[in-house]
């Protein structure tokens, strides 16, 4: 018969008879840490704002008129429309903006520290998320020491993030109307030169008879097309002055009357 030498393993009760006070005071000194911890960090409160994304037609020259499927256009775009906001939300430029215009570098206190404007702008970062919700709406969340703060700095980057997406549009539309213009003077150009008899089409064999009437063929087809340039000028002008929005805020940041960080239920 083998004997079995192996030690015996200790019991679980008989380690908590023996060691639970020295168990319980790990876990009420380690609570302890936490909560010291958690009460010496400053509160953070949160200010939330909200937007749907406007229906881009609204910005399109050919949704804005074109009469036959005008009334299927929604008022609201689509949450699809967001993942573009969402992805410029991380550049840079956005949070410079709001550096400046709130003065964060003295707020976080980092006037004598190195690189004070990009520790400033990383905070920001930090504390700021931009996410598509479950619902299709962009919402603007950014923590703050000071809740009126918080609710500030939400309401503004939303509002860089409307002028950001506007202007992109802008430029858009000015690059077409430029192009229309150009094409519109080369029309113009050419229809004075017709009618002055200067127009050359390098084509001479053309009987003297029929002369006059292939020019009033050719004069009344420019006539049409700089009527259709002056219609699409009119439009791209209109669409441009217009300047339509490309989210539409349905909640702007209230400020909070309590703080959102830290959490003491997580402990």
């Amino acid at each position: 018969m083998i004997e079995n030498n192996l030690p015996a393993l200790p019991d679980f009760f008989d380690i908590l008879k023996y060691w639970w006070k020295k168990i319980l005071m790990t876990v009420i000194i380690a609570t302890a840490i936490i909560v010291i911890i958690l009460m010496i960090k400053p509160k953070e409160y949160l200010g939330i704002t909200t937007a749907l994304p406007a229906s881009e037609f609204l910005t399109d020259r050919g949704g804005i008129f074109n009469e036959n499927i005008q009334a299927l256009y929604s008022s609201l775009g689509t949450p699809d429309a967001l993942d573009r906001v969402v992805g410029t939300s991380k550049l840079d430029t956005l949070y410079a903006i709001l550096v400046d215009e709130f003065d964060l570098i003295n707020d976080y206190k980092l006037t004598h520290k190195d690189n004070s404007r990009y520790r400033a702008i990383n905070k920001l970062q930090d504390d700021t998320r931009v996410i598509k919700s479950d619902y299709g709406e962009l919402k603007v969340k950014i923590w703050h020491r000071s809740p009126v703060m918080a609710a500030k700095l939400s309401r503004a980057f939303m509002q860089q993030l409307q002028k950001m997406h506007q202007q992109v549009q802008l430029v858009n539309n000015k690059k077409v109307m430029q192009n229309i213009e150009r094409s519109y003077k080369e029309k113009l150009n050419e229809l004075s030169a017709l009618e002055n008899g200067n127009n050359n089409n390098g084509n001479n064999t053309i009987d003297s008879m029929y002369a006059p009437v292939v020019k009033t063929l050719r004069s009344n087809a420019l006539m049409q097309q700089l009527t259709e340039y002056e219609k699409l000028m009119g439009q791209y002008n209109l669409v441009i002055n217009t300047e339509a929005q490309v989210l539409v805020v349905v909640e702007n940041a209230p400020v909070p009357v309590k703080a959102d960080r830290p959490d003491y239920l997580v402990v």
